[in-house]
């Protein structure tokens, strides 16, 4: 007795051929997205190529102040910063 299938080979018994396929455009694709990105963050560099002082049109601001003396996190800051110490301190006597 000799047996056979009757099934034929039909794409549906040999799909791994097509999910190789698809890994290879998956992977191609993939690629070609990072390296879109990565031309695209060389166009748009943004704020990496310009300086922090500078005009600005809408606002009509000439520059921008970055001392410590008008910056009143700062002074904040070092108040916190006394008042854990202080916390501290208490904490360990």
């Amino acid at each position: 007795m000799l047996g056979v299938t009757h099934y034929r080979r039909r794409a549906g018994h040999h799909g791994f051929r097509l999910d190789k396929f698809g890994r290879a455009v998956s992977c191609a694709a993939d690629f070609t997205v990072i390296a879109v990105l990565v031309r695209g963050f060389t166009f748009r560099a943004g704020a990496f190529h310009k300086s922090v002082r500078q005009e600005h049109a809408f606002f009509r601001i000439v520059e921008l102040r970055d001392s410590a003396v008008l910056n009143k996190t700062v002074l904040f800051q070092a108040r916190i910063n006394q008042l854990g110490q202080l916390a501290i301190l208490v904490a360990v006597r």
